[in-house]
């Protein structure tokens, strides 16, 4: 299937459907040609889990691939353990 192959974790979209770019955490397969997939808003930080077809896949803009390697950085604090570090 054609969306499989740009539709993985860590990939950036862009498209009619989304307001920011996304960055895709999930996918799970719901069916031929549809799929669960949670991702966020790189400017907003906001978690999404929306379903895509693959019509929805083909009309997306890929970014390239941002893999994740580690927690999201917080506009609020540095320190993943909830210390300040100021």
């Amino acid at each position: 299937m054609a969306g499989e192959l740009h539709l993985r974790e860590g990939r950036v979209l862009t498209g009619p459907n989304f307001s920011e770019p996304m960055l895709v955490e999930t996918v799970r397969e719901n069916g031929s040609g549809v799929w669960m997939v949670g991702m966020v808003g790189q400017h907003s930080e906001r978690f999404r889990r929306v379903t895509l077809t693959e019509e929805d896949i083909s009309k997306a803009d890929w970014m390239g691939v941002k893999a994740m390697t580690g927690p999201m950085p917080s506009a609020d604090r540095d320190d993943p353990d909830g210390g300040s570090t100021a």
